[in-house]
């Protein structure tokens, strides 16, 4: 183990606001999204009192939004690569004694900031593309 006798000796080398960013920055944009798109492309389903088939205009805002969301979960993800790089050598030995001694912390939540990051942006990718595929209108 280092010298600093804290288990997450590395704290230092990570913000708080950075690793909040990291753990939760994609999910946000997610939800963002899902919430955003769908009241974008679901708003001109009924125009005039008639029901359409394609809202053209709710469109171009769902794909700036996921766009956007995308480019939320990518920083995330960038900032938790560096977050990781920064503190991976926080703690020594295999996991087994990390989790004894509740040592690597921060390292552990760059890590798990990277996996969100990157699951969400898969997500945010495959919600974008249904958003754009699947009529929401149709009925």
């Amino acid at each position: 183990m280092s010298e600093d006798p804290h288990p997450a000796p590395h704290r230092g080398r990570a913000a708080r606001g950075e690793l909040a960013f990291a753990l939760a920055g994609a999910p946000l944009a997610w939800l963002v999204q899902l919430g955003g798109g769908f009241a974008a492309m679901t708003m001109a389903c009924f125009e005039g009192g008639e029901r359409t088939v394609w809202p053209i205009a709710g469109a171009g805002t769902a794909i700036l939004l996921s766009l956007a969301a995308l480019g939320v979960a990518l920083a995330a993800a960038g900032l938790a690569w560096r977050l990781y790089r920064r503190t991976r050598t926080e703690a020594e030995g295999d996991h087994a004694q990390l989790v004894e001694v509740g040592a690597g912390r921060t390292r552990f939540l760059a890590l798990w900031g990277l996996v969100l990051a990157a699951g969400f942006a898969a997500v945010i990718l495959a919600n974008g593309l249904a958003l754009l595929l699947v009529p929401p209108c149709a009925g």
